[in-house]
């Protein structure tokens, strides 16, 4: 049961990117496909250093989010000066 609900939902997906790709549900499943083979090959080599650097990103990445904004931009933006 649950096995046919899984594969319920997986061709709803393939049908869903067939539509927004404008191509067959065979020809999306066959990319789909291609995908998920490079997904495996990723998982396969992920290791240890891959989470260090994903660390290192998401540290910087936040603390570069973040910069003070002055009153004097906020007006401007807002097209009163």
């Amino acid at each position: 049961m649950w096995r046919e609900s899984k594969q319920v939902k997986s061709q709803g997906i393939v049908f869903y990117f067939a539509k927004e790709a404008n191509t067959s549900f065979f020809e999306a499943y066959r990319m789909i496909n291609a995908l998920s083979s490079v997904s495996s090959v990723m998982a396969e080599s992920f290791g240890v250093m891959d989470i260090l650097f994903y660390g290192i990103a998401v540290y910087e990445g936040y603390k570069f989010s973040f910069r003070r904004i002055t009153e004097e931009e906020i007006w401007a933006k807002a097209g009163i000066q």
